[in-house]
């Protein structure tokens, strides 16, 4: 009878022995960034999620375990929603970069302000624009600008929208600056479009003067959150001119 456990028991322990080996680690996607982006059928790579990390955090990549599992946070809570994102760019003019400080206003030498460390590139003055990303990657843009172009005549402020991408306007990847307002229960953005679409139709028919300092585009963002979003501006660690402004007193309606 000994005998026969021995002989049932080995082969029963090389068997689970064996699906311990083979089963798949159900935790890897919970806890791995690697794992979770190949689920999702994207880049995995070290070059892959170094650009994730300086879009969204800035900085150095050295793909260390805290910088994996703050990508992997970040990524998993906006998976399944309608996320907002507020992105800025440096101003150009003619191939000037408006950068003040260091570098001085109209400085040639500066061909990129991307490649200097951050903080000397926060003092550079940047237009804001706002993004939704939906459930499927799905991204829209809402900006806005002077009529014309004018020194003096910039006209009115008039807002753009559409589907973001190579090609727009404001197009940039990664851009100057990216800041996370956060995400709302709208998986196709679609109440979220609707909203800002609404609110970017009566800023044109408001036909709002625009100042190089405010109201500007910046504003119309400013005035764009907190009329159509549940979340509040926050304090910007880059220059943005007008960005503390509103267009209140012109007849604008909340959309929501």
């Amino acid at each position: 009878m000994k005998a026969t456990i021995k002989t049932i028991a080995f082969p029963l322990t090389i068997i689970c022995v064996n699906l311990w080996f083979i089963q798949p680690n159900l935790a890897d996607e919970n806890n791995s960034i690697v794992d979770w982006l190949k689920s999702r059928g994207q880049d995995s790579s070290y070059t892959a999620r170094e650009k994730i990390f300086k879009s969204e955090f800035g900085g150095n990549f050295v793909g260390s375990a805290e910088q994996n599992i703050r990508m992997h946070a970040l990524l998993r809570e906006r998976e399944g929603a309608c996320n907002i994102d507020l992105q800025a760019n440096i101003l150009n003019f003619g191939g000037v970069w408006a950068c003040p400080s260091k570098f001085s206003f109209g400085h040639r030498e500066l061909t990129e302000p991307f490649n200097v460390a951050i903080a000397d590139r926060n003092d550079c003055a940047h237009h804001a624009f706002l993004l939704t990303t939906d459930l499927s990657g799905n991204r829209h843009f809402f900006r806005a600008g002077p009529t014309n172009r004018k020194l003096f005549n910039w006209g009115a402020i008039k807002v753009e929208h559409g589907k973001y991408g190579g090609g727009t306007i404001d197009f940039r990847e990664p851009p100057h600056q990216r800041v996370h307002l956060g995400v709302v229960n709208d998986p196709n953005c679609s109440n979220t479009i609707a909203a800002l679409t609404e609110h970017a139709r009566q800023v044109n028919e408001a036909s709002i003067g625009y100042k190089p300092f405010g109201p500007n585009c910046n504003s119309y963002l400013h005035d764009a959150v907190i009329r159509n979003t549940d979340f509040s501006m926050p304090k910007l660690e880059f220059n943005a001119p007008g960005i503390n402004q509103t267009l209140h007193g012109h007849g604008l309606m909340n959309s929501r």
